[in-house]
């Protein structure tokens, strides 16, 4: 009996004790934030709602394995609430995560609102800080970094793993957007409702710049591989290559529903997916009321009705933009457009061939020839880098070697080649050859500096595979190779994979891929 009462003291500790909070040393102001260093750091963080003013910085990686075991199972509390319209407190600092990430946090509250690594934030900053193997399950407003974003700025951050949203506005990064994400990126899985995106549940007045996705979504109503709505919003130089599945009603490779928005730069390569009807499925918005400028879409499109390459449905204006993915839908299906109304396509143009359409709501229809011409494009005038007549911004470029030899965007680190780098801000260089491989690649990385190098391969949920580095290693060119195995030695499957590097504070992330 005493070992039985003994072992059930210890079964309730480990469930509903948290860490031990300790107060990260510093006074939290701008002239001396306090410096989180462990999970312990983190939880006096979440505990104290006095300090959620104040400034931070985080000065190392930081294992949040433990969370799973923490209140009876939930994991992790947010930092940052919202019971009622008295009861409410937000994060309204600024917490530098100095290129650091956190791995394994782990929150599993499925009917509780306002989920995610902070629940809300309001006029913060949020910036150089990667949430790796992240597990979310919430209600409402869930997503890896923050639940709902009001007026924040969220700069240089990533999140690998899985978000489940049961209801309302879930997103890889952010559930709701009310603020500003540059320069951030989600790979993994999202699973939602409506409003579900790879990056951002909804986008409602809120910027995104310099941000990509890739994994996989899949959403009822409003569901898009970076955001699953965007409203009064704007979208500049994003992709994504997630597959999107959605279940009825708009549904996008890159954004589900676009209103009064604009969405410029950006393209989106991902297979999309909303077999049922009452939808609109397209190869990069599902439904646009706003201006979609310079873009393109490549994946392969599959609805019921409305179903375009491009967009499924249009009451907006589209210019300069194409789509070469194959296009299968029941009813108003095209190559460009599926169905439009009042709409105005500029300068827009589908593959006959490819889509497998023959027809666009809106468009010109060519050859796959004519679509690697760029005379096809600088008669329409667009603007390219080889060219003065259509502008100097230099939008565009094209050449029979990358991108398929479609045009590209020249702009925004489009993956012309298999051996393209993810952006980041980072000065840590990183390549690896052959890319495809099997079943061994080498990867190159020059340091700009001495210092701790780890580096590591991840799946694409985001999941950790394999160790290759982790030691102290000067500045200058190193090389390594990686066998196409784990930490335990099995050999893994035909699949993207990521390379991430992190040294002196330093990150970049690289694409590879195993083909057996």
């Amino acid at each position: 009996m005493k070992a039985v009462c003994l072992a059930l003291i210890f079964i309730f500790c480990v469930c509903t004790l948290s860490a031990v909070a300790v107060q990260p040393a510093g006074e939290g102001t701008e002239a001396s934030p306090y410096h989180v260093a462990s999970l312990d750091n983190l939880q006096w963080i979440s505990e104290n709602s006095s300090s959620w003013g104040s400034w931070f910085v985080q000065t190392a990686d930081i294992d949040a394995n433990d969370t799973r075991n923490w209140n009876w199972g939930q994991g992790w509390n947010p930092i940052g609430y919202y019971n009622s319209s008295t009861d409410y407190v937000n994060f309204t600092g600024n917490y530098d995560g100095q290129g650091h990430i956190i791995l394994n946090l782990f929150i599993n509250r499925p009917y509780i609102s306002l989920q995610g690594m902070f629940g809300n934030t309001n006029e913060a900053i949020l910036a150089n800080l990667g949430l790796n193997n992240l597990e979310v399950h919430g209600d409402n407003y869930t997503g890896g970094l923050v639940g709902d974003n009001q007026g924040s700025a969220i700069n240089n951050c990533h999140v690998t793993g899985s978000i489940i949203g049961r209801d309302t506005r879930t997103g890889g990064l952010v559930g709701n957007n009310h603020g500003s994400i540059d320069n951030c990126y989600a790979t993994g899985t999202v699973t939602g409702t409506n409003y579900t995106g790879g990056l951002v549940g909804q986008n409602y007045s809120g910027t995104i710049s310099n941000c990509y996705t890739i994994g996989s979504v899949s959403g009822y109503v409003y569901t898009g591989g970076l955001s699953g709505d965007n409203t009064y919003s704007t979208i500049n130089n994003c992709n994504s290559s997630c597959s999107v599945t959605g279940h009825s009603g708009e549904t996008g490779g890159l954004v589900g529903l676009s209103e009064g928005s604009t969405i410029s730069n950006c393209y989106a390569t991902g297979s999309v997916t909303c077999p049922y009807a009452h939808n609109s499925a397209g190869g990069l918005v599902g439904s646009n009321y706003g201006t979609i400028d310079n873009c393109y879409a490549t994946g392969s499109v599959s609805g019921y009705q409305n179903t375009g390459g491009l967009v499924g449905g249009n009451t907006g204006i589209i210019s300069n933009c194409y789509a070469t993915g194959n296009v299968t839908g029941l009813v108003s299906t095209g190559g460009l457009g599926g169905y439009s109304s009042n709409e105005s396509v500029i300068s827009s143009f589908w593959n006959t061939e490819t889509s497998g359409q023959s027809t666009s709501a809106g468009g010109t229809g060519c050859t796959t020839t004519q679509m690697q011409d760029i005379s096809t494009y600088l008669n329409a005038g667009w603007d390219f880098i080889s060219e003065t007549a259509n502008g100097t911004d230099d939008m565009w470029s094209i050449n029979a070697n990358l991108n398929g030899g479609y045009p590209y965007l020249a702009q925004n680190n489009t993956p012309t080649t298999d051996d393209t780098v993810i952006p980041s801000s980072s000065l840590v260089s990183i390549s690896n050859y052959p890319n495809p491989f099997n079943p061994t690649t080498t990867i190159s990385y020059s340091l700009p500096v001495k210092g701790l190098t780890e580096l590591s391969v991840y799946n694409i949920k985001g999941q950790h595979v394999k160790t290759l580095i982790n030691e102290n290693q000067i500045a200058g060119q190193h090389s390594v190779t990686w066998n196409g195995k784990d930490d335990n030695g099995n050999a893994v499957a035909s699949s993207l994979y990521f390379c991430r590097i992190s040294s002196s504070g330093k990150q970049e992330v690289r694409k590879m891929m195993l083909v057996k």
